[in-house]
């Protein structure tokens, strides 16, 4: 099901647009005068809450406060958007569709896949700015996470410098938004192996495969693959999403591999 808003301007955001934009930055034609980032500066992480009505989505999480929504974006933001939503802990999809349908953030969506615990979606932005995105927008940061519900969103982003958080507590205090810094702190050892999947997330990948996870029908359950690996049943929808994600990304967008990953050694 794909569902369509009329909106005179919209900003594509597919894994075309992803690969142009990749491309771009690397053109002679490029005119961003950014010095390379040395390798502490690209281990920088930074994790902040805003509240929900500061970014995308505001208008559903409203109407539909039992959900939580995560971004599925693992590339430099600079000029792009976010083309995947996961949607979770929502047991009636038609409900979070029927608002989506609605939201001024949103010219189109469709169902991508539907999993145990939730729905990925793929979708299309309008060129509605949001004081948040319009900051993403314009820095170049990798989101790691970004989860909202109707309260708030929480990010972990990648960062080149300290000096681009304060330039966003600095836009923050600017736009009179609450932002509150969590954590701050560099990523001395990633822990990425081949393909930038950590060990955690092949040991799941290996076990969802090894009993019939990805079979029709499906011979295991989340919940079991979770006491595989001595974790809950969300914890494991979490790190084989992500495992699926890092796969993904760093073998099918060949040439364009994006050597970033995510570990989550606190699930």
């Amino acid at each position: 099901m794909v569902v369509t808003r009329d909106t005179p301007q919209r900003n594509q955001c597919s894994a075309t647009a992803t690969t142009s934009v990749m491309r771009a930055s690397n053109s002679d034609d490029n005119k961003r005068t950014d010095r390379e980032p040395t390798d502490a500066e690209t281990r920088l992480i930074i994790e902040f809450t805003v509240p929900a009505e500061t970014f995308i989505l505001a208008h559903t999480l409203r109407a539909v406060p039992d959900i939580i929504v995560e971004l599925e974006q693992f590339v430099p933001t600079y000029g792009e958007g976010f083309p995947y939503l996961w949607v979770t802990d929502n047991d009636d999809d038609t409900s979070f569709e029927e608002h989506a349908a609605e939201d001024p953030t949103i010219v189109t969506y469709s169902q991508a896949a539907d999993l145990d615990g939730g729905a990925l979606y793929e979708v299309e932005w309008t060129d509605t700015e949001t004081p948040i995105l319009e900051w993403l927008r314009n820095h170049d940061v990798v989101v790691l996470e970004a989860e909202g519900n109707d309260d708030k969103w929480t990010f972990k982003l990648r960062v080149t410098s300290r000096a681009v958080l304060s330039d966003l507590q600095r836009y923050c205090n600017d736009h009179d938004i609450t932002f509150d810094l969590i954590r701050l702190y560099e990523l001395t050892d990633p822990k990425m192996g081949q393909y930038n999947i950590t060990a955690k997330q092949r040991e799941i990948l290996l076990a969802a495969l090894e009993h019939g996870y990805f079979e029709i029908p499906r011979e295991t359950t989340l919940k079991e693959l979770g006491d595989m690996v001595g974790i809950t049943k969300r914890a494991a929808s979490e790190r084989l999403r992500r495992a699926h994600t890092n796969l993904v990304s760093n073998t099918l967008r060949i040439g364009q591999l994006t050597g970033v990953g995510i570990d989550e050694d606190d699930i």
